[in-house]
């Protein structure tokens, strides 16, 4: 295989777009590490989220607009109770990443996968590697 494939073939996997049960679960369990108890307008979104674009580490939410909004200012969602970040962790334990979600006018708008490691992610963590680092 040539390398014009190979790239084209890293590129087509990094195109595929992941399925709204694995973003929801992405979603809500982002949304439980930086605040705790998920609120009624969160469930909502999360619930009436009707599809995602673009690459695993920039993906645009598709959230209703008459869904009961978030009360967040716009940018990335940040608990008013603590500072925790959103780390996802490798096998060990490691800091691989991280995820942030925006909001814009009171919806989730994107989320946000970014990576530490030389090549970017190629899919969604899984739930369990969804941690919480507190700042100092």
């Amino acid at each position: 295989m040539s390398i014009d494939h190979r790239c084209s073939a890293i590129v087509e996997v990094m195109m595929e777009t992941p399925s709204l049960a694995q973003v929801r679960r992405v979603l809500e369990r982002t949304l439980i590490v930086t605040g705790g108890e998920l609120t009624a307008a969160m469930w909502d979104q999360i619930s009436a989220l009707r599809a995602v674009s673009g690459p695993v580490t920039m993906l645009e939410l598709d959230v209703p607009s008459e869904v009961q909004k978030i009360d967040h200012a716009n940018g990335p969602y940040r608990s008013m109770s603590n500072d925790a970040q959103v780390q996802v962790v490798d096998e060990s334990g490691d800091a691989t990443g991280g995820i942030l979600l925006w909001v814009e006018d009171g919806r989730l708008i994107t989320l946000e996968y970014y990576w530490y490691t030389d090549d970017p992610p190629l899919e969604l963590p899984t739930v369990d590697r969804i941690v919480c680092a507190t700042s100092r």
